[in-house]
């Protein structure tokens, strides 16, 4: 019997159910935890910037992709019977000077998060030597990334938040 995502190739009574090593299952783990303090972070940020365009940015990937991803690998996380981290507030308010941050800052931040997040699964989907299927999740995440990257990039120049290397 060979599965190829959700193709089975032989007969049904040879299936067996998908396994995990402990390196995915620990990365896994990690995904969640780091996709959980990622949505904290944003979710703080989103209390204090100034820019609406900024804002309006952080909100659609924080709901788009952080708290989709988060959602996926936990099902993932719950097909498998591992444990879960402990999951952030859904939502939070905090009282705080805004001019103690500003928005180039937290963009500069959030940009660095990503490319960590980046290299983060590019390690990830090398350790997903025994389960397709799951690293193919991580190859899809990467994928998003890799387009949040470009579309941060274009953002931080047209704000003037993007720090450019000398040309000389």
């Amino acid at each position: 019997m060979v599965q190829i995502f959700n193709f089975h190739i032989g007969r049904a009574d040879k299936v067996e159910s998908p396994v995990l090593n402990a390196g995915e299952a620990f990365m896994l783990w990690n995904g969640l935890l780091t996709r959980y303090d990622n949505i904290q972070k944003t979710q703080l940020y989103q209390n204090i910037i100034h820019d609406p365009d900024f804002k309006y940015y952080v909100t659609k990937e924080l709901e788009g992709t952080l708290e989709q991803q988060a959602t996926e690998l936990e099902h993932l996380m719950d097909k498998y019977n591992l444990t879960l981290p402990c999951r952030p507030p859904k939502s939070f308010s905090i009282q705080v000077n805004t001019e103690l941050m500003n928005d180039r800052y937290m963009f500069r931040d959030i940009m660095s998060g990503v490319e960590n997040m980046m290299t983060t699964l590019t390690h990830t989907i090398r350790t997903f030597i025994t389960n397709d299927a799951v690293r193919g999740i991580a190859i899809r995440n990467l994928c998003k990334e890799t387009q949040i990257y470009d579309d941060m990039c274009k953002f931080g120049k047209l704000k003037g938040w993007l720090e450019l290397p000398p040309m000389k």
